[in-house]
């Protein structure tokens, strides 16, 4: 019974990490809602409505409603009552709010045959405007990023939310096709401005470096290396940033503050690490090579080595195999987590003495080497293929739910590593997080290790998300996902947006 719940926590981690994956933009996090203009498309009909009769608190056993007047229908007209005598369209809508009679409403339907109207949304007089032109925005591409733009710091705090949220669903290519409007002063100065929301600071640094100039480095050079207490809100963009505008010449920084740096705080490193992930999977600007080079000097550091050992497999760097099998030979209770992880490695790697190393570290702890096989059957794939590969990146992410080893075992692996592309969160797990305050979404630092956390009292912002290549088995995960999100979304809206 206990090894059939552990299967189906390990499987229900994945769905939630690919899940993860599948948020294109590398350094944003959309919160869980829909966006309206996703919300459009879906329901069957939309409304700018008037509130002209408030229902009253209703007693306990009775549901009233509130009447209003549809003022603009945006969708779905033809599911709307007919008109009264005096030429207005009423509808019947739960609502309980504090907003006064006159006040102004987005109102949203399911169902053609009996339309169940949703909880009503106060909007502003821009808000209207906003909300009446989304319809006419195409599904995707630069175009309908050039509309949310301006939005990104409206006074609406409603519009900017869903105007990021936008952003964030995007791929890079489709914010990199509109960098010609980039305006990169506005950006330097609120990159610049300690005030920004972490969220907001993370796009704009994704932004410049699509249009900045290689002098802007400086300004984040300065803030890289910035000696302060406080969290480097956004370090994770912050670097990758600094290296499209610096080049591979910014790597000898990174590697310094951070990589081969014993004292460098955990989530700071895990930052530059994502950072690199990023350069890897969607620039070209650094060489491979060079980036591995970086990565490669986290394995000086046992026990903070794991999370890169899966990027090692993805690049294909099978240089280190023996490095990584004295590294599972020497862990110890503070790093024995990386034992999973080279295992996995070498099930991909395809040197012909990668199967004789798994054999022999079996013999010192099969614990590890059947957790790392648990949703990986040998000969399922070519050893060192992309299939291979991709099997073992993907066995990475479920090893980091499995079950925890007993208390003074040594044997049993802590957890393991995600790879690129994974969510916030290291080694030791992941983390998401859907803020529904005005700045939102909150930073969510990756898990510190316990060997980390005696000598890491800052906890600064880890990335919640970086960009992921799409597979098939994604589009299994997103329906399944999409039926959650139904059932969640009226209740998540009314807490979001509720008046």
């Amino acid at each position: 019974m206990k090894r059939a719940l552990c299967v189906l926590m390990m499987a229900g981690f994945v769905v939630a990490l690919l899940a993860l994956e599948a948020r294109p933009c590398p350094f944003c996090s959309a919160s869980a809602t829909f966006t309206f203009g996703e919300e459009f498309r879906n329901v069957d009909a939309v409304a700018i409505a008037e509130l002209i009769e408030v229902a009253e608190q209703p007693k306990e056993g009775e549901f009233k409603k509130s009447k209003f007047k549809v003022v603009h229908p945006i969708k779905g007209e033809d599911l709307l009552p007919e008109a009264g005598p005096d030429g207005s369209t009423i509808i019947e809508v739960g609502y309980f709010g504090k907003q006064q009679k006159g006040a102004t409403f987005l109102v949203m339907a399911t169902d053609p045959a009996a339309p169940m109207w949703t909880t009503p949304v106060p909007l502003t007089k821009r808000g209207v405007e906003y909300m009446s032109k989304l319809l006419d925005l195409p599904v995707k591409g630069p175009e309908r990023l050039l509309f949310y733009l301006p939005y990104l710091e409206d006074g609406d705090d409603l519009l900017a939310r869903d105007s990021y949220d936008e952003f964030a669903r995007a791929s890079y290519a489709e914010v990199k096709a509109i960098q010609d409007k980039l305006d990169r002063e506005h950006l330097l100065k609120r990159i610049s401005d300690p005030e920004i929301s972490s969220s907001l600071r993370r796009l704009y640094l994704t932004m410049l470096a699509m249009c900045g100039q290689p002098e802007d480095a400086r300004l984040l050079e300065a803030m890289i290396t910035k000696d302060s207490d406080e969290p480097k809100l956004g370090l994770d963009a912050m670097i990758a940033c600094f290296l499209t505008l610096k080049g591979p010449e910014g790597m000898q920084l990174i590697d310094e503050k951070f990589l081969a740096n014993a004292n460098a705080d955990y989530t700071e490193t895990y930052a530059a690490i994502m950072a690199l992930r990023f350069h890897g999977e969607e620039e070209k600007i650094i060489p491979r090579e060079r980036l591995l080079a970086g990565l490669r000097l986290m394995l000086d550091r046992p026990n903070l080595a794991d999370p890169v050992i899966p990027d090692l497999a993805r690049w294909q760097d099978w240089s280190v195999a023996d490095r990584l099998v004295e590294l599972f030979k020497k862990s110890d209770e503070k790093t024995t987590w990386v034992r999973v992880p080279v295992v996995q490695y070498l099930r991909a790697c395809p040197l012909p003495e990668a199967e004789k190393m798994i054999a022999e570290l079996e013999k010192i702890d099969p614990e590890s080497v059947r957790r790392a096989n648990l949703f990986l059957p040998p000969g399922g794939a070519k050893r060192g293929s992309a299939a291979q590969t991709a099997a073992v990146l993907a066995a990475a992410k479920t090893a980091a739910a499995g079950e925890k080893p007993k208390e003074g075992a040594t044997s049993a692996q802590a957890g393991s590593t995600l790879p690129p592309g994974a969510g916030a969160g290291g080694a030791r797990g992941a983390t998401s997080s859907a803020s529904t305050s005005t700045e939102k979404p909150a930073d969510v630092p990756p898990p510190i290790p316990k060997a980390a956390a005696k000598t890491s009292p800052k906890t600064p912002p880890g990335n919640n998300g970086a960009a992921a290549e799409a597979t098939e088995s994604k589009t299994i995960i997103w329906v399944s996902l999409a039926v959650a999100a139904v059932i969640l979304v009226l209740g998540l809206r009314a807490t979001r947006r509720g008046g």
